[in-house]
């Protein structure tokens, strides 16, 4: 089912990060102050998930409601400014590096019939990749 674009942050002055896909969740920190040359930030907010991607035009949709977030959340959440700190996490349903529902059947075969050897371990390390 896809979501329609509630709310967007556009005219990015720096390039997307090129792992944001849609259905990522989406995440602000709003600067609260300066302080001695220094600016603090509040803490991490929710503020939706990703719906729409434009990489030529800095631009990001995102629907909030998806997440039970209102209008008026969003509006106390998210002010962004030059200064805020935006970030995104990983939809996990869809990034996973665990194996399911797939097997893999191995036969080892010692050919030197002279010499006794032993099998120590044997591993595997298997992911799915999300480009």
């Amino acid at each position: 089912m896809a979501l329609n674009t509630e709310a967007s942050i556009g005219n990015l002055n720096f390039d997307i990060n090129f792992s944001l896909q849609i259905g990522d969740l989406l995440y602000c920190n709003p600067i609260s102050s300066s302080l001695g040359g220094f600016s603090t930030y509040n803490t991490t907010k929710l503020i939706g998930e990703v719906t729409e991607i434009n990489t030529e035009e800095s631009y990001i949709g995102f629907n909030f409601s998806s997440k039970g977030l209102t209008n008026a959340q969003i509006n106390s959440i998210f002010s962004f400014s030059a200064q805020s700190f935006i970030t995104f996490k990983k939809n996990l349903s869809v990034n996973s590096s665990s194996l399911k529902g797939y097997y893999a059947l191995c036969e080892f075969v010692n050919n030197d019939y002279n010499n006794r050897n032993e099998l120590f371990s044997v591993g595997s390390e298997v992911s799915i990749s999300s480009k």
